[in-house]
């Protein structure tokens, strides 16, 4: 048998033991472990913010009335009950049927238009504020436009102070200097009251017109005094009369009277009757279009 040479088997032993390193580093082998980390523990999700409160609007108008005019109407209300930082900027008007609108920036009156003569309306009336607008009010009674039946009264300017819509009842409309309506006052078929004379101002002898409620169609019941001047109405209706002006009127306060019922109207003025004279122009002569002062007396300011 043949013996392993010494230097043969060194060598055998040492490619063994490679082998077997190599081994032990193959895939698989256990990499050394890591710490694991410790798991992180949920945020707290954010609380909600709470939603800021929504500003107030204004309540609702009440006492809303109308008066019908010819395809219109006048309606009018009061306004709602104050809350506390709402101030209102405004009304909105409703017809119904229809839908038709009128709006303000704070009259508590406005008319309505593009109504139907003929068809009952209803009114709602909502106020405005910063925040929007409010609810509404509740309806108004009924009224139906009409093109027959109505009167109307107008101030020197042109403007209507005061309606009449045939049944006898109306309406007194005031205005500021500017023309803006301030102020609407219903006036009851049943009540005593003029809501305008026209001409404000006149002479002896002139035609005096007189609107208002309450005068019932009796001549007789009526009398007319011109501040201590008395006169008589030769026709009468339930809103309008004529009346001559009085030789011996004087200027102040005009009453009329039906029965034991009386109501006034401040302010009528009677006019000189003497003849206007002239005592002198500033100017002999002027260019077209120039202004000529007139100097004298006893002028009509009419």
């Amino acid at each position: 048998m043949a013996r392993v040479r010494p230097v043969l088997a060194v060598l055998l032993l040492i490619a063994t033991l490679g082998v077997a390193r190599s081994a032990s580093a193959e895939p698989g082998t256990p990499s050394p472990s890591s710490t694991p980390s410790p798991s992180a523990s949920p945020s707290p999700s954010p609380s909600p913010s709470p939603s800021p409160s929504r500003p107030a609007v204004p309540g609702a108008p009440s006492a809303v009335s109308a008066r019908a005019l010819p395809a219109a109407a006048l309606v009018s209300w009061q306004a709602p009950a104050a809350v506390a930082g709402v101030r209102v900027t405004g009304y909105t008007v409703t017809a119904s049927p229809g839908g038709a609108t009128a709006t303000t920036t704070g009259a508590t009156n406005a008319v309505v238009k593009g109504l139907a003569n003929g068809t009952k309306y209803r009114f709602t009336v909502r106020a405005g504020g910063t925040a929007g607008l409010g609810p509404a009010s509740a309806p108004s009674p009924a009224v139906t436009p009409s093109a027959t039946g109505v009167v109307y009264a107008h101030d020197a300017d042109g403007r209507v102070t005061a309606v009449f819509d045939g049944t006898g009842a109306g309406s007194k409309i005031g205005y500021d200097a500017v023309g803006n309506i301030t102020g609407i006052v219903n006036l009851p078929a049943t009540s005593l009251a003029v809501a305008q004379v026209w001409p404000p101002r006149a002479k002896a002898g002139a035609t005096v017109d007189v609107f208002g409620t309450g005068f019932g169609t009796d001549p007789a019941a009526v009398s007319v005094d011109f501040h201590g001047a008395s006169a008589k109405p030769s026709t009468v209706t339930a809103n309008h009369f004529q009346v001559s002006l009085p030789a011996s009127a004087s200027s102040g306060t005009l009453t009329v009277t039906v029965g034991s019922g009386s109501a006034t109207w401040p302010g009528f003025t009677v006019l000189s009757p003497v003849a206007p004279t002239v005592s002198g122009v500033d100017k002999q002569v002027v260019d077209g279009g120039g202004t000529v002062t007139v100097s004298g007396a006893n002028f009509d300011p009419d």
